[in-house]
Parts: structure tokens; C-alpha cells; sequence
């Protein structure tokens, strides 16, 4: 065969050979008149904590000594040498405004907000664009964050967020919440990148960070509130269980409170108000009980002991208190003013 005439096959086949891989990616791609490949199934979606209303954000506490969280790099997608080419690079990009814990509601729960911002600076649609985060004792993101996948992976929780196109930049709000009191600035670092799948996959060298400040609104309500863990006794010789809590409320506000009320939402047991001795009133509301406290002047804080008994086994469990402003000594409380918190419940001789 003519040299130039094999030449000539050898190029047209390879040219060919192109022009069939680019139909064959086409192909994959779903679209009008097309049937989409079975999608594989779903990955678990995780939630990591009940939704709660967010409060409006006021302005934050001065700044303290300042710390970190960031959520580390995945094995294997650590940045490559500055002399080695990396296959991939991070074309998406994003941005975050700060988040303030406005004020506690009536469980101890202080919630607040931001908007992350990601863009795709690439050429190609994003598939998969995942957020990472750092898991952390202060903030708890919310069920109700616009993640189409969601999940915690050991130290860290990922999001998933639906295809992103060339040039395209969708905010994604982020509802958390906290039972953390107060504490200082803090800044969380999140890690962004592409991922191969709803899985999570990471693809190598995709990978870019982005942060926001944590900070929490001065309380601008009328209490504060602690309370110290319950732990119950072995039955005594008639077969009860004794144990008690120390509440801490402290007065905020500008004004002398008349009447706090202390309240416990039912716990179980049985409150003993005979040895409740700081309280001015004692009474149950259902199966709540509740006590009404000495005035408490502007700034002015107080503990109290509150005694409880049980003749049955207890379990482990969070309880929850809240002290309220009242307009008298019977415990008519005034909406709007009651702030919790929850202690923890154990009775060593039957756990």
C-alpha cells in the first residue's frame, strides 16, 4: 500500500475515534428526548438537629480572645507540590458573612444565621459542589439549611448543594443554633471543593476555604439563667430517691423584677416544695412546678437549691427550667420574658 494513502487512513481513524468519544459523553448527558441513565441511590440524608425559629441579629458582645475551628482536609487531597502539574483546579469560590447568636428563647436554644455565597468560576457546570464543616460543642446547623444531601462524617458534616453552572452564584443561608451562653469571637473555616458524587467523593486539587466570624448578641431580655445537674440517690430505706438542683438566675435589665418565677417543666419526679425554702409561692401547673421568687433588683443574682424525690427508677435525661417575670405572686407571667436552660438528670443506681 501507498505510504501516503496509509497516512492518510491512519488520520482519518483517528479522527473518527474523537468524534465518537465527544458523541458518547453527549449522550450521557440527559435532555430533551433523551432517557437519563438510573440514578444510583440516594444517599442517607442526616439530620442533625430539630429546626427552631432564628432570632433577628443585634449587635454582638465585644470581642474577647479570639479562636478557630476549621474543618480539616480529607486524606489524600492535600495540595500538591508547586513543582508537580496538579489535574484539577478549584473553580469554585465563595464568600460568608458573619454569624451572631441572637437571644436565648425559652428552652436555653440561641439561634442565628448566615449566607454562604459560592460561585462557579469555571467553564463547565459543577455537578456536585460540597461545603464542608467542622462538628464543634458551640454550633449545631439546623435540618432546615437548603442542603440537597446532607451528613455527618465522623468530625465533620457536609452539604451538598444542587448543580452549579459556569458563572453561575447561588446563596445558601445557613440556620444554626446554640446552647452555648455566650463566649468570645470566633472564626469557623469551611472547606469547599467538588465532589464526584451525592456520596461525597472528592476530586483532587478542587478543594478552597472560606470563613465567617462567630460572635454573640449582648442580652437585651431580663434574665440569665444556670442550672447544675441533677444526680439521684440509691432508694433510701422506704425505697425513695433524693436529689436536687442549684438554679442561678440573674436580673439583666434596668428594672427590679417583682416576682420571677422559677419553672420546671416534669422531669419525672416529684418536686419536694417543702424544703423549696427561698421560694415565696410554690404550686404545680399540670405536672409543671414552679416557684415565685423575692424580688430581684437590677443586676442582682441568686441561686437556689430545688429539691426533687422519686420512688421509681429514673432514666438519663436533659430536663428543662425557665425562670419568667410575673405580675404577681400566684405566677401570672408576663409573655416574652422567660429564658430556659436544661440540666442533666442521672440516678447512678439505676443507670
Amino acid at each position: 500500500m501507498n505510504t501516503k494513502l496509509r497516512r492518510g487512513i491512519l488520520a482519518a481513524a483517528i479522527t473518527l475515534g474523537a468524534t465518537l468519544g465527544v458523541a458518547s459523553a453527549a449522550a450521557a448527558v440527559t435532555g430533551p428526548g433523551t432517557t437519563a441513565a438510573p440514578a444510583p441511590a440516594a444517599a442517607q440524608r442526616i439530620t442533625v438537629a430539630e429546626p427552631v425559629a432564628l432570632n433577628a441579629s443585634v449587635p454582638a458582645e465585644p470581642a474577647a480572645a479570639e479562636t478557630t475551628t476549621e474543618a480539616p482536609a480529607p486524606a489524600g487531597t492535600e495540595a500538591a507540590p508547586e513543582t508537580a502539574a496538579r489535574p484539577n483546579k478549584a473553580v469554585l469560590s465563595a464568600t460568608a458573612t458573619d454569624l451572631v447568636y441572637g437571644q436565648p428563647d425559652a428552652t436555653g436554644l440561641r439561634g442565628g444565621s448566615n449566607i454562604i455565597t459560592i460561585t462557579n468560576r469555571g467553564t463547565q457546570q459543577v455537578e456536585f459542589p460540597m461545603l464542608t464543616f467542622p462538628v464543634n460543642q458551640r454550633d449545631v446547623l439546623t435540618q432546615n439549611a437548603n442542603c440537597t444531601y446532607m451528613a455527618k462524617r465522623g468530625t465533620e458534616l457536609t452539604c451538598i448543594i444542587d448543580p452549579l453552572a459556569a458563572g453561575e452564584s447561588r446563596e445558601l443561608a445557613l440556620p444554626w443554633q446554640t446552647r452555648q451562653e455566650s463566649g468570645p469571637v470566633a472564626t469557623v473555616r469551611a472547606r469547599l471543593q467538588q465532589v464526584a458524587d451525592r456520596e461525597g467523593t472528592p476530586i483532587a486539587g478542587t478543594a478552597s476555604k472560606v470563613s465567617w466570624k462567630v460572635s454573640f448578641a449582648q442580652l437585651t431580655g431580663i434574665f440569665t439563667i444556670k442550672a447544675t445537674p441533677l444526680a439521684y440517690s440509691a432508694p433510701d430505706e422506704v425505697g425513695v430517691r433524693h436529689g436536687s438542683t442549684h438554679v442561678t438566675i440573674r436580673n439583666v435589665s434596668t428594672e427590679t423584677v417583682q416576682f420571677p418565677t422559677i419553672t420546671f417543666q416534669t422531669n419525672g419526679a416529684a418536686a419536694v416544695f417543702a424544703d423549696w425554702t427561698g421560694c415565696v409561692q410554690t404550686f404545680n401547673v399540670s405536672w409543671d412546678a414552679a416557684c415565685v421568687e423575692a424580688p430581684l433588683a437590677p443586676g442582682e443574682e441568686r441561686t437556689l437549691e430545688f429539691p426533687f424525690q422519686s420512688d421509681g427508677p429514673m432514666l438519663e435525661n436533659d430536663a428543662s427550667v425557665r425562670v419568667e417575670a410575673a405580675t404577681d405572686v400566684n405566677g401570672s407571667v408576663i409573655a416574652g420574658t422567660a429564658v430556659g436552660t436544661t440540666y442533666h438528670v442521672t440516678s447512678p443506681s439505676d443507670n
